[in-house]
């Protein structure tokens, strides 16, 4: 695992946009990490692993993968 940046900023600028809302939650899809943008081929999924509607469980549930 490698320290990354500019990501921290992402997550907690979402929050912020998400308290504001009636329920309070981040949407999926809602945070885009800095990898993700500058992946050419989308291999890289950033979600809630928690949420089985999100696309990040769907494909961890797909791929019979365990994840921490």
């Amino acid at each position: 695992m490698e320290k990354v940046y500019f990501c921290v900023q992402r997550i907690r600028a979402a929050g912020n946009v998400a308290r504001t809302r009636p329920d309070g939650k981040i949407k999926d899809g809602e945070i885009k990490t800095a990898c993700q943008e500058t992946c050419p081929t989308d291999a890289i999924v950033f979600g809630d692993l928690n949420d089985k509607d999100s696309v990040v469980a769907k494909l961890s549930k797909k791929s019979g993968r365990t994840h921490c």
